[in-house]
């Protein structure tokens, strides 16, 4: 093989593989979107996909509250940042406080997720 049929090839794989990881990360977004029951907009519409170069697919959720459901909270008090109160309701009931002890979330991993959704498809995609 000459080196300008190995410059071919490798041109064309790298092409390949790019297709392949932009499939895969349009299955990681599909995943995101169809299999998380929680975090509504933020786990749904907020994830992407963004193939950086032919062989680097970036997933990622640029939502505020992405990083809190992907690694989860630990035990915190909530407290009033310009008011002297809190004010919510509960059950249709207005409560006014100063402090809510927050119990904490558990981390969702939906980032994640979507990731290794996208490896195995773009392993088996490349194995077929």
């Amino acid at each position: 093989m000459t080196t300008t049929k190995l410059g071919d090839f490798a041109d064309e794989f790298r092409h390949e593989v790019a297709e392949k990881l932009q499939e895969s990360g349009r299955v990681a977004v599909e995943h995101s979107r169809a299999n998380q029951s929680f975090g509504g907009h933020v786990v749904k519409a907020a994830t992407r996909a963004q193939l950086v170069s032919p062989t680097h697919l970036r997933i990622t959720n640029d939502s505020p509250a992405a990083h809190y459901l992907e690694e989860g909270t630990r035990p915190h008090a909530i407290v009033p940042r310009t008011a002297a109160r809190l004010v919510f309701r509960v059950d249709g009931r207005l409560v006014t406080t100063r402090k809510v002890n927050h119990p904490g979330t558990r981390a969702h991993k939906f980032v994640t997720a979507a990731a290794e959704a996208a490896a195995e498809h773009f392993v088996k995609d490349m194995t077929e």
